[in-house]
């Protein structure tokens, strides 16, 4: 485990905007992980995703997503948290990546943009690279935003929160 716990900073600023209008969060002062796996539980609205994305910017994970973690609009909230807790460490992983659901979309855009990027640099056009037929046709490369209309969206965190 490399991350064993989160403390509440002395003399962080909290005030009565989001994330602190969310009572478990407001509350938390410390957060030990004890075991290799941590389940979150709670209703919706309680905190969960925003203790997950917060404990992302606190080990300054990369996003998997459409941006960075530090400049990701939707994670504002995320790092308020984050910048009030401390992260107790023991060592770094070599990678620390962070994936939600709802970054799989993003994913796919950014890389599409940064392969443009790069074929823009190297003074080609992207409708010039070649894509193998069978590559094309395969039901494996199904978009991911049909995925998207096709299955609902799924949370599998779960942490036990109360007010």
């Amino acid at each position: 485990m490399f991350l064993e716990a989160i403390r509440r900073r002395r003399g962080a600023r909290v005030d009565d905007d989001f994330p602190w209008t969310v009572p478990a969060l407001r509350s938390l002062r410390e957060l030990c992980f004890t075991a290799p796996v941590t389940f979150l539980m709670g209703e919706n609205g309680c905190g969960k995703s925003t203790l997950l994305e917060a404990l992302a910017v606190a080990v300054e994970a990369r996003a998997a997503g459409a941006e960075e973690v530090d400049a990701d609009a939707t994670l504002a909230g995320s790092r308020r948290l984050a910048e009030a807790f401390e992260a107790v460490e023991r060592g770094r992983p070599r990678n620390r990546v962070f994936f939600r659901a709802e970054d799989a979309f993003g994913f796919t855009k950014r890389i599409e943009r940064e392969m443009k990027e790069i074929d823009a640099a190297a003074g080609r056009s992207s409708s010039s690279r070649h894509t193998p037929r069978s590559w094309r046709r395969s039901p494996a490369r199904q978009s991911w935003s049909s995925m998207a209309k096709s299955s609902p969206k799924r949370r599998t965190e779960s942490w036990s929160m109360s007010a």
